[in-house]
């Protein structure tokens, strides 16, 4: 491992700032970080030592129309790919300051996440995703750390995860639908007569009528009832269950011992359990403690993740109310594939304006079954998967996958089951790490702690 010293010669808020960023590009580059008060390899301030390497500390201001950030020595659009050329004075001095641009980059990209900040159309490219652009980054300070000889020419980022996977996998299921009911069939069937928006057609949705009516005569499984499809070709995985009080028309209908029934029948080493609370339900840390013990209740185990349905919720307020959870996976988007805070793995949570960090480990979703399929174009939604896979193992990212279970059922969902069972046979070919997202919890944590700024 490498270890480099930081002198901070800046502001509190700024050294916060700074602390943080470095955090997580140690947790992903194996690069540890030492503080220091004497003689450092990197200074963050001001300094006349020309033996060290100097990152300034620039207060920028903010343009969120023009996605940009200047000062009166430079302007810089986010986000993008960013050359060390464009930023670099020499070999030990830096005219851009990149704790405050990856800071404001990440709060920027997470302060409204419905909103999509980072989405295609404002970034103007031809992209069908969204690019994890922290990684340009990371990779400035490597290549900058490079050119001041403070690691090796040759270095290369190492595996994070566990016996050096190239890259990891995270397997989820929202469940929001668990029965195929009659009115919900004809609504479906009138809107693939009316609208086209349903992904079987008049054909498929015609079919699920027909298969619901024939199984709730002969109390067969309902269509949508398909947790063995799913534990047939996973080892493990996250299913997020509905707990508590409805208050959205748009929240699941389910009861959670119902769900527990569905799932006795199965190995129950097969699946965690985390909570997938309901709409206008992030900002009540008592409400979502109490949906935390129910499904504790129910389901005879801790609770340890959360989502939030609809990805309803708002940072960091969200966060602020998780301290009874050890991770949430909440940051990701039903419409655009990608990562949507422009980050590919986990993070520790952070208040914007305080620059304080939250015990709470953000599990970001990097591909929802229904963004995907957003896609209709089949040559261009098979391209964009595979370049999502390949930017994963590039830069040994994690990809969390959150596909909803009902999703195994073709007649409604063509290819939906079929795609996902083609990332995994993907992602096992290249060694990659597969785990539900408890276990990548646990494991990330661990690993923070022997490359975290000390």
């Amino acid at each position: 491992m490498v270890e480099l010293t930081i002198n901070f010669r800046c502001p509190d808020k700024a050294e916060k700032r700074a602390i943080y960023v470095l955090n997580l590009m140690a947790s992903i580059t194996g690069i540890r970080f030492k503080r220091v008060d004497q003689k450092a390899d990197i200074i963050y301030g001001e300094s006349d030592d020309a033996e060290r390497l100097l990152i300034p500390c620039i207060e920028y201001e903010i343009n969120d129309n023009e996605w940009s950030l200047f000062s009166d020595r430079t302007r810089l659009i986010l986000p993008g790919f960013i050359q060390p050329h464009s930023v670099k004075v020499n070999e030990s001095k830096w005219g851009l300051d990149i704790f405050y641009l990856a800071y404001e980059f990440l709060s920027v990209g997470l302060s409204d996440p419905g909103g999509l900040k980072w989405s295609p159309d404002k970034i103007r490219t031809k992209l069908f995703y969204i690019y994890p652009f922290f990684d340009s980054f990371i990779n400035l300070l490597i290549e900058s750390l490079k050119s001041a000889k403070l690691i090796p020419a040759g270095f290369q980022k190492k595996s994070p995860w566990p016996n050096g996977a190239p890259f990891a996998l995270g397997l989820s299921h929202d469940l929001d639908i668990l029965r195929r009911r009659l009115p919900g069939g004809i609504t479906m069937l009138a809107k693939s007569i009316f609208s086209g928006e349903i992904p079987g057609g008049v054909e498929g949705s015609a079919r699920g009528i027909l298969e619901s009516m024939a199984k709730a005569v002969t109390f067969k499984k309902n269509p949508y009832n398909a947790f063995g499809k799913w534990f047939d070709i996973e080892d493990q995985a996250t299913y997020f269950i509905f707990a508590g009080k409805r208050h959205s028309g748009k929240d699941p209908t389910y009861k959670p011992p119902k769900t527990f029934k569905d799932l006795s029948g199965y190995d129950n080493s097969k699946y965690e359990i985390a909570l997938h609370n309901g709409i206008k339900t992030w900002h009540d840390n008592t409400e979502l403690q109490r949906y935390q013990s129910i499904l504790s209740d129910v389901f005879n185990r801790d609770i340890k993740g959360v989502r939030p349905h609809f990805l309803d919720f708002r940072l960091p307020v969200f966060w602020n109310n998780l301290n009874s959870f050890s991770y949430s996976s909440s940051v990701g988007s039903d419409d655009i594939p990608g990562f949507t805070a422009g980050i590919n793995f986990p993070f520790f949570g952070f208040d914007f304006k305080s620059c304080r960090r939250h015990d709470i480990l953000e599990i970001p979703i990097g591909l929802m079954d229904c963004a995907l399929f957003s896609i209709k174009d089949t040559g261009v939604r098979e391209r964009t998967l595979n370049e999502i896979i390949n930017i994963s193992i590039a830069s040994h990212g994690l990809l969390v996958l959150d596909w909803h279970n009902r999703t195994a059922y073709r007649p409604d969902f063509p290819q939906w089951f079929e795609t996902y069972s083609q990332i995994l046979d993907k992602a096992k070919s290249v060694g990659a790490y597969i785990a539900p997202l408890g276990e990548i919890d646990i494991i990330w944590r661990k690993h923070c702690e022997s490359v975290f700024l000390c």
